[in-house]
């Protein structure tokens, strides 16, 4: 157990990686190869599920973002495969994040590319109290670029 958040227990994974070497792996969040391919289901899931088609809008909660990452990850690639119409627009995908923690809606309000992290984050929803996302840039690319597609689209 640590005794702080999910960024307290990153910082000591990552100094017991430095210690042990070969010993310990961090398999967190977009440090191992399979964990977007899982969240990337969600995508597909859900695009099938509406007969292949994308729903208009996106709204996911988010804490280190891979299932954001992940479900564009889906979209572009049923894309690229062909099964999704290239009339149908790129759904919205919405970043929902609690006022005392919201790096990622924070940066996207200002049009940054890369969060600051939050000090002090809070809110009672502990799965998204992130308070320095990994994949930032990421999550902002994934926002922005859906964004940028359903303007052009109109």
């Amino acid at each position: 157990m640590v005794d702080g958040l999910i960024s307290d227990a990153g910082a000591m994974i990552r100094e017991l990686v430095a210690a042990r070497g070969g010993e310990i792996f961090d398999a967190s969040t977009l440090k191992e190869p399979y964990r977007i391919e899982g969240k990337k289901t969600m995508g597909l899931e859900l695009v099938e599920q509406l007969g292949w088609r994308t729903p208009d809008v996106i709204v996911y909660p988010t804490g280190g973002g891979v299932g954001l990452i992940g479900i564009h990850k889906a979209i572009l690639e049923l894309r690229e495969l062909g099964w999704l119409p290239d009339d149908r627009p790129f759904p919205r995908l919405v970043a929902a994040q609690a006022n005392g923690c919201a790096p990622i809606v924070t940066a996207f309000a200002a049009g940054a590319r890369r969060a600051t992290p939050v000090r002090d984050s809070h809110t009672v929803a502990f799965g998204i109290n992130v308070p320095g996302p990994l994949g930032d840039e990421l999550i902002l690319d994934a926002l922005l670029r859906h964004r940028r597609y359903r303007r052009r689209r109109r």
